[in-house]
């Protein structure tokens, strides 16, 4: 089954919610309906909704001492979590990015939806959800468009640049 852009768009969030409101059984039933050809696109959704929810929380600067109690309560509910591989992904949004390769992609998922429920809560409306969806899809599409304006991107070619040019 293909899926147009607001058809996934709509999977996406009605997952998310699922998720994010801990109705498993929802969130099992629409997880299996992601087809593997749109893994990609729903790992740019988790990351990009990650992002802004952790911008929301945390604001510009990263206050260690708040990411810490955020860790530790993580921690007492989510024993069984990675807590230092998801430490980690906090920590790149906030000019940490090589601690991204150190989190196998694997990982990424449990930590970001952990983390994502415990700064949201399951209580948020319908009206703040979609807030964040909007803004994480701005997130989305600034993230992807500043790694192609990288010069890092080019980075093993430089003596061959122009040809990209």
């Amino acid at each position: 089954m293909t899926l147009n852009l607001h058809e996934r768009k709509r999977l996406f969030r009605s997952h998310a919610i699922a998720v994010l409101r801990g109705d498993r059984r929802e969130a099992n039933r629409l997880g299996q309906t992601i087809q593997s050809e749109h893994h990609l696109a729903h790992q740019m959704f988790l990351f990009a909704v990650f992002t802004a929810a952790v911008a929301d929380h945390f604001g510009d600067d990263l206050d260690r001492s708040a990411l810490a109690r955020l860790i530790a309560g993580l921690r007492a509910d989510r024993p069984n979590l990675p807590q230092l591989k998801t430490e980690a992904l906090v920590r790149v949004l906030y000019g940490e990015g090589r601690l991204y390769l150190d989190v196998p992609q694997a990982d990424h998922p449990a930590s970001m939806w952990a983390v994502l429920k415990a700064l949201l809560g399951p209580d948020r409306t319908d009206e703040a959800l979609a807030d964040l969806f909007d803004r994480a899809d701005t997130t989305g599409r600034e993230l992807v468009a500043a790694v192609f304006e990288s010069e890092a991107l080019y980075g093993y070619r430089d003596d061959r640049r122009e040809e990209y040019a």
